[in-house]
């Protein structure tokens, strides 16, 4: 029919890894840690690209079902830039304090009208709210850096949980931390330029010579 559904396979890399290195389906520089579904090959290959079922640390943890609960000494704090969107930022809100009752969590108004202060304060969303001057800082990192590290100060937990509006929080976290920090795979904005990365490599490297 003419308003029939149409599939398609929309990633061969992330969440139905299929790439032998061969004839390569995923970037060159791509990180195999982010593999969350590996389907071919079944057995190693030869070539040195490959994400090897091996390489990828989900795999080899079994998920927890809805109904149970992680036991985690650690502490989980959500900081949360917002920009309009007033209907899903009060929903990201409700569903974080739904899985999450005691954690904190600090909205920042990156450049909106909208005061939250007194919504922050009723009972079913209990957060912490700021504002700063609007910018968009994908050319200079230095300014986001600083806003997420003065939210984190302020939070105060070991783990800091990054929201955008546009996301749905169905249940709590099934897999701890294994890293400082993490991420979804960024294929869509433009990388780092190698100067800035070498300049952030010497700052961490002045700080932790083992960066």
């Amino acid at each position: 029919a003419p308003d029939a559904f149409i599939a398609a396979q929309i990633d061969r890399c992330i969440w139905n890894y299929q790439d032998s290195g061969t004839t390569p389906s995923c970037p060159s520089d791509f990180d195999c840690t982010h593999v969350r579904a590996h389907y071919w090959p079944t057995t190693p290959q030869a070539n040195f690209r490959e994400c090897k079922r091996g390489d990828v640390p989900w795999l080899k943890r079994s998920l927890l079902s809805l109904g149970q609960t992680v036991t985690s000494e650690h502490t989980f704090g959500f900081w949360f830039p917002i920009h309009g969107e007033e209907a899903n930022v009060l929903r990201v809100v409700g569903e974080v304090r739904q899985f999450y009752p005691d954690s904190p969590i600090l909205l920042l108004q990156d450049g909106g009208n909208i005061d939250y202060s007194k919504v922050c304060q009723k009972p079913q969303y209990g957060c912490m709210f700021e504002r700063a001057v609007g910018e968009n800082s994908r050319w200079n990192p230095h300014s986001w850096f600083r806003r997420m590290r003065s939210g984190a100060q302020k939070l105060g937990t070991d783990y800091v949980i990054y929201l955008e509006p546009d996301v749905k929080v169905k249940h709590r976290h099934q897999i701890q931390p294994g890293y400082d920090a993490g991420g979804v795979y960024d294929n869509f904005n433009g990388p780092i330029g190698d100067q800035t990365a070498l300049y952030l490599t010497k700052l961490g490297r002045e700080r932790n010579p083992g960066f």
